[in-house]
């Protein structure tokens, strides 16, 4: 996992939450201080590869679009 630093103090966990909620696409539900599991709601795939799958998806799409959009909302 990347990560992104904001070099300003004084930047809330509700600042990025906001940023998040703007800059992603709505099917994303984005709460402050929260994280959740790879498949909310959604026991472990008990197929071979389904996890990995689906860590592939978040690694190659999903983080590089947070990244993006945490980026640009904060101008870094």
């Amino acid at each position: 996992m990347s990560t992104v630093t904001i070099p300003r103090p004084d930047v809330t966990t509700e600042d990025v939450a906001a940023a998040l909620r703007k800059g992603l696409r709505p099917r994303y539900q984005v709460k402050p201080g929260m994280r959740t599991s790879l498949l909310p709601g959604h026991p472990t795939p008990a197929g071979p590869g389904g996890l990995s799958a689906l860590r592939l998806v978040n690694t190659i799409v999903i983080a590089p679009r947070v990244r993006r959009t945490l980026r640009t909302a904060f101008a870094v």
